[in-house]
């Protein structure tokens, strides 16, 4: 009997990927404000790349808010442009209008409070607490949710089982009687899957870049909302055994 569902937070119940595109606007305004000869795409292009070079576990030990003013230095010293105190600014404003720009993503708080009536809700995501708690706070998703478990409180980040583990504990169920769903094959599927979960799902399309043919979920919706039509077949399987 499934009792419980884990959730994602970025871009599964959060649109993300929007106040990331509206962060990036501003940011780069301001950047060319600064020095007009800059080449926008380039600046957006490094500072990307050098962000995804970060290891899980900087976000998890919160060492990665201490890296990103350095990301955008990088970023900047690519074109040929030593300045710190311009990273610096690109860092604070891309962070304040990206929080200022996260929603959930439509539909998703009806979605939510009908769930609530049925399973027990949880998130589970990786981060330092500050970044993901001002996140949750500016998305609303803690008016509906109230176990929330973020990486930097626990031994392990996603995939490692621990930390879903440790949400099954605070949900009071057994890994047996939870699913999970989330946009990321590698920190939510294989997560789930090493978490001996009763079943993981897959948000959206498949992100990774990399080849990730041994993971496989259990199932896949193009996007959040398709999640309670899903729900009531997977209840209608476990019925019929």
């Amino acid at each position: 009997m499934i009792k419980a569902l884990f959730f994602d937070l970025d871009d599964t119940l959060c649109n993300c990927s929007f106040a990331e595109k509206m962060a990036y606007k501003v940011a780069l305004q301001y950047a060319m404000d600064s020095y007009s000869t800059m080449d926008l795409d380039v600046l957006q292009e490094f500072h990307q790349n050098y962000f995804l070079e970060l290891p899980l576990t900087s976000f998890h030990l919160n060492k990665a808010a201490r890296e990103e003013p350095k990301i955008w230095w990088k970023a900047l010293f690519e074109q040929g442009i030593d300045d710190i105190v311009l990273a610096e600014s690109l860092n604070n404003i891309f962070a304040n209008t990206r929080l200022k720009n996260y929603e959930l993503v439509t539909g998703v708080e009806n979605m939510l409070k009908s769930l609530k009536q049925s399973y027990r809700l949880a998130i589970v995501t990786n981060g330092s607490f500050n970044t993901q708690w001002s996140k949750l706070k500016a998305c609303g998703v803690n008016r509906f949710i109230e176990n929330i478990i973020i990486s930097e409180q626990c031994p392990e980040p996603k995939p490692h089982k621990s930390i879903f583990l440790m949400a099954c504990q605070q949900v009071k169920c057994l890994p047996s009687e939870v699913i999970h769903i989330g946009d990321s094959l590698i920190a939510d599927i294989q997560g789930g899957i090493e978490a001996n979960l009763a079943a993981t799902i897959l948000v959206g399309s498949r992100k990774e870049k990399i080849a990730l043919k041994e993971i496989e979920p259990d199932y896949e919706i193009p996007n959040i909302l398709e999640l309670q039509n899903l729900l009531n077949d997977i209840i209608r399987e476990i019925t019929d055994k």
